[in-house]
């Protein structure tokens, strides 16, 4: 016997179908990561230098990627990182990692797992104790995506 829906049920179910349609991801962009880091430091400008950032620059899986970030710092109480903070470009919410850091924490090192959706630059911001921001990249190929966006 063939499911046959009444009108009411009918109506109900295209309501559900148009709302589940409607709670797309939202679209991310490189503009979008620029300006959550602008949205970080504001108007200063940001340095290159001091930093490592480790991830692979290919991966098969983007469901679980390792980055290590590195910021050459003596981490005294006069001259260390305050925070370090990861951005992704594909991502809805670009800021995907934030590390507070201080001068008894020893060395400028934090390492986590990010979830990729597709090639795409991972960008590492870290801020220093005089108030100036330091920054690294590396573009990262991911063959199998992570999330996948209609």
């Amino acid at each position: 016997m063939p499911f046959r829906p009444s009108r009411r049920e009918a109506v109900a179910l295209g309501a559900g179908a148009a709302a589940l349609l409607a709670l797309r991801p939202a679209r991310a962009t490189p503009e979008t990561m620029r300006a959550a880091i602008r949205e970080l430091v504001g108007d200063a400008p940001l340095r290159e230098g001091r930093m490592h950032l480790d991830v692979p620059p290919l991966v098969e899986n983007g469901n679980s990627v390792a980055v290590t970030v590195t910021v050459d710092s003596p981490m005294t109480p006069a001259d260390h990182v305050r925070r370090i903070v990861l951005f992704n470009e594909k991502n809805p919410l670009p800021q995907v990692a934030s590390f507070q850091l201080g001068p008894r924490a020893g060395r400028a090192v934090v390492a986590t797992r990010v979830r990729l959706a597709d090639t795409q630059r991972v960008t590492a911001i870290a801020e220093m104790s005089d108030g100036s921001f330091r920054q690294t990249g590396a573009e990262v190929i991911v063959t199998l995506a992570a999330c996948v966006e209609g």
